[in-house]
């Protein structure tokens, strides 16, 4: 037995058309329910078990980008970024300070330290924590990458 806990907005993964979609309880599991007219049905697990779906999530009320960076055109999800309509400001971004790494793990998806480009230099990444600033305010940073720690210059960063 499945309950529809609220409606939202997906894409079809097929087409990528933007459709209806339900987030459906199914015990203590929740699952993401679409139907594209195209492409047909699709249902995929968002949540599983404890803690309760339903007493983690809140109601959010919107808060929006301060300085947005894109411009709407189509919408969610193909304006993406922080666009006027963007719903929430941004709370944590990630910059990529290197894809360079020195631990070539077999299974890295970023297939990071093959041929990597040149890291961005500390006047670029300034350029980015000030764009931030104007954009979001004040916000959690996150730096990211291959390995950051194979800078020699990362405290400065």
């Amino acid at each position: 037995m499945s309950a529809i806990l609220t409606a939202t907005e997906s894409v079809c993964p097929q087409c990528l058309s933007r459709i209806p979609a339900q987030r459906v309880a199914e015990g203590d599991d929740i699952y993401l329910q679409k139907c594209c007219p195209d492409h047909g049905s699709f249902k995929t697990i968002i949540w599983r078990g404890q803690p309760a779906y339903t007493a983690w999530v809140q109601p959010k009320l919107p808060s929006y980008p301060i300085a947005p960076l894109t411009s709407h055109m189509r919408g969610c999800p193909f304006d993406c970024g922080l666009c006027p309509e963007h719903r929430q400001h941004s709370c944590c971004v990630l910059l990529e300070v290197t894809q360079r790494c020195d631990l070539k793990c077999p299974v890295c998806f970023a297939n990071a330290n093959c041929h990597p480009p040149r890291d961005p230099d500390l006047a670029m990444i300034e350029g980015w924590y000030r764009q931030v600033l104007a954009s979001s305010g004040p916000v959690n940073i996150q730096l990211s990458g291959g390995e950051p720690c194979v800078r020699d210059d990362l405290p400065e960063i």
